[in-house]
């Protein structure tokens, strides 16, 4: 059989738990916090075949504080502990970093300290409190990524804003996640951040959400807004660096 690469497994550090304890009443996007030590990856990897795990946290992105202070007090404390976890299995287990986006300077300072330890790559939400990627004002982050030749893989969020009398029943993951994802590239392809930015390995969830879908139509919007570019409704050629 075949030894699997985990890209998309999420661990809890203590200061996560509490962020969602104290935000979401231990039920970030309708989904209870569950208990959680590193042996509930190292047993899964075990149980699936797994040879190695690139652990990283899920959503809600810990932007939801508003405040950049504890916003970036939060990503260092849960950086930390996918360090030691790295550190501890060296062979299994890597991490991919939290930024505190939307904080700029914030968000480039633990570039470099999450790379002095070692941080195999790092993830970043499609919005962080409705700031999405792709935004002109993040692009200092995406320069210092691209300097640095990381590996980003992004993962999805409660999009912002979010209709609240639509659909209810249905938990945010299960159907919003793929339309954010799907929001959020499409708008990196709109201000050129793939082609900008070409040292940066990007890994897109979901076998890339929508976007097969829609990708042809997206083409169309040159028909009824003649300014844009071909490069900004190119969807079927990303960026070679890009992995769905």
């Amino acid at each position: 059989m075949y030894r699997k690469i985990d890209f998309h497994a999420h661990y809890l550090s203590p200061g996560f738990k509490k962020f969602l304890k104290k935000y979401f009443d231990d039920y970030g996007d309708g989904v209870k916090t569950p208990a959680y030590t590193i042996d509930t990856t190292l047993e899964t990897m075990d149980k699936n075949n797994v040879a190695y795990s690139i652990i990283s946290l899920s959503s809600p992105h810990v932007s939801n504080t508003n405040d950049a202070g504890l916003t970036s007090e939060l990503a260092t404390e849960a950086n930390d502990y996918g360090a030691e976890q790295r550190k501890a299995y060296p062979d299994k287990i890597g991490f991919a970093a939290t930024l505190p986006l939307p904080y700029v300077a914030e968000s480039i300072a633990e570039i470099d300290r999450a790379r002095s330890n070692h941080a195999t790559a790092f993830t970043l939400p499609t919005n962080a409190n409705g700031t999405y990627l792709g935004d002109p004002g993040l692009d200092p982050i995406m320069a210092k990524l691209n300097e640095r030749k990381t590996i980003v893989m992004l993962h999805p969020n409660e999009p912002k804003p979010i209709a609240k009398d639509v659909n209810r029943e249905i938990p945010t993951p299960i159907m919003e996640f793929f339309f954010d994802t799907t929001r959020a590239v499409t708008n990196m392809v709109l201000h050129s951040v793939f082609t900008r930015y070409p040292n940066i390995k990007f890994i897109i969830p979901h076998a890339g959400a929508l976007l097969p879908v829609i990708s042809d139509r997206i083409a169309l919007a040159q028909k009824l807004n003649p300014a844009l570019t071909d490069d900004q409704v190119n969807m079927a050629e990303v960026h070679g660096n890009t992995i769905f």
